[in-house]
């Protein structure tokens, strides 16, 4: 496809998005769209640049004249105004011609719902696991391929590329990675790092820290703090990551501990209240998003009972 087919394409998908959120379907056309192609992205990285210089561009024109003509029907089903159109299509050819590229930027953004484990397949061939309520952000370009980790939980089986590093960026850290299956947490102002295959290499640019992981070894992060890593038994990674697979296994946590894991997963919360019981450990495996079952054995272990209401699910004594 020529470079300016694809640069039209990506002032279609931004003036589209400038008129409110995509639909769903939608959605998923255009992360397909960017996913295909590196140059997509590099296309819809330069048109998002040039639209937010067309706002800021109209809004100055607006003061010295004023257009009432009335807009074409396909600019206004987007929101837009045909003399925006026209600015746009008059900084296309400044910015691009001249290779404006002023700012670091993220697009393909993509997110899993409550409830949700999304699978995504890359067009380099590395595969990426979102685990519920997370939001991640790729960048692919000619010298690297990086994932801004926004929210929540993301694992990365990575397929190798000598000329381009795969880097996963969260919380001021870097975890680069050539070829290897890890995962990544940001939650509650930590970052844990866990390696299942591999090498990676976790970094602080703000304090120098840098520290090498292979297989079967977990880090965490805390702002402020130097790193902290521990050595873990293949089985104990499998099941920290059992979660890919649409699975939560407990072995020895805390009943506190299980039902806020659990609770990430669920719209219905589970309330313990009972607080000598959230004291008391567990052993089980569950499948994500069954919040009821794993209510139901916590009372039938702990001799208390489910009280199901509209908003929750209440453990109480008998």
């Amino acid at each position: 496809m020529a470079k300016n087919e694809i640069d039209n394409i990506a002032a279609d998908w931004v003036a589209r998005l400038d008129g409110g959120p995509l639909g769903a379907n939608k959605q998923a056309e255009l992360d397909a769209w960017l996913a295909a192609d590196a140059r997509h992205q590099g296309a819809y990285v330069r048109a998002r640049a040039i639209w937010q210089h067309t706002n800021r561009v109209a809004a100055m024109s607006e003061g010295a004249t004023r257009d009432d003509k009335p807009a074409p029907a396909q600019a206004a089903s987007w929101g837009i105004s045909g003399r925006m159109l026209a600015i746009a299509a008059t900084l296309l050819v400044a910015v691009v011609g001249a290779g404006y590229f002023g700012f670091e930027h993220y697009d393909g953004r993509k997110m899993a719902e409550i409830g949700e484990v999304r699978l995504i397949a890359m067009n380099d061939g590395s595969a990426i696991n979102l685990n519920t309520a997370s939001v991640i952000q790729t960048r692919y370009d000619a010298d690297e391929r990086r994932i801004l980790l926004r929210e929540g939980e993301a694992s990365f089986k990575v397929a190798h590329e000598d000329a381009r590093p795969f880097v996963v960026a969260v919380d001021g850290l870097t975890v680069r990675a050539v070829g290897t299956h890890f995962s990544v947490r940001r939650l509650k102002g930590a970052v844990s790092v866990i390696v299942a295959e591999g090498i990676v290499e976790v970094a602080n640019p703000t304090t120098g820290e840098i520290q090498r992981l292979h297989a079967d070894e977990w880090l965490t992060a805390v702002a402020g703090q130097t790193f902290s890593t521990a050595n873990l038994s293949a089985n104990e990674i499998s099941r920290r990551m059992a979660w890919e697979d649409g699975r939560l296994v407990f072995d020895g946590e805390s009943v506190r501990e299980a039902t806020a894991e659990v609770n990430r997963y669920a719209t219905v919360k589970i309330l313990v209240e009972d607080p000598a019981m959230l004291d008391e450990t567990l052993v089980g495996v569950f499948r994500i998003g069954d919040s009821k079952t794993y209510a139901n054995s916590v009372a039938a272990a702990f001799d208390a009972r489910l009280v199901e209401e509209e908003n929750a699910l209440r453990i109480v004594k008998k």
